[in-house]
């Protein structure tokens, strides 16, 4: 007998396991007497049964006396809790300004006392920042009022 032609016979079993499993989900189907409803969680009431009891809504209020002892945890965060700002406080300052003097002349607003408070740790810096800061709006607000595109929209 030749290699092809023998039948494997864990290939027969599985085919007759698989054809048992199909038979028996078959009979468990047809042997109730109350259809599957969707709407019902277990499937026991019948499509038009009016008896069917609506689905629960939880009770999510919150007594008088379990308010008092629940309070709000969360603070918000210090701006520079989480991380130092990277760039150099010059650049930072230059940047920051540029922006904030560039939105205010676009928007038509009058040229604001630059706000140059900052987050370096170092006097220095502080100073940089509040310097370059200063520029850096007086020159974003001309360029601002004149209406000159954003530097970023360029083709």
């Amino acid at each position: 007998m030749s290699k092809h032609n023998r039948t494997n016979p864990r290939a027969i079993i599985f085919v007759l396991v698989v054809i048992l499993a199909a038979a028996f989900v078959v009979f468990m189907k047809t042997s109730t007497n109350n259809p599957f409803d969707r709407n019902s969680a277990d499937g026991s009431a019948a499509a038009g049964d009016s008896a069917a009891a609506p689905m629960a809504v939880p009770d999510t209020t919150i007594s008088t006396d379990v308010m008092t002892i629940v309070s709000d945890s969360v603070a918000p965060a210090v701006l520079d809790s989480l991380s130092r700002d990277p760039r150099p406080a010059d650049e930072a300052g230059a940047e920051d300004g540029y922006w904030n003097g560039y939105y205010d002349g676009v928007a038509g607003k009058e040229a604001a006392e630059p706000d140059v408070t900052s987050n370096f740790p170092t006097r220095a810096e502080r100073d940089a920042y509040a310097a370059n800061y200063t520029d850096g709006y007086a020159r974003g607000y001309a360029e601002g009022c004149k209406g000159k595109s954003s530097p970023e929209a360029k083709p």
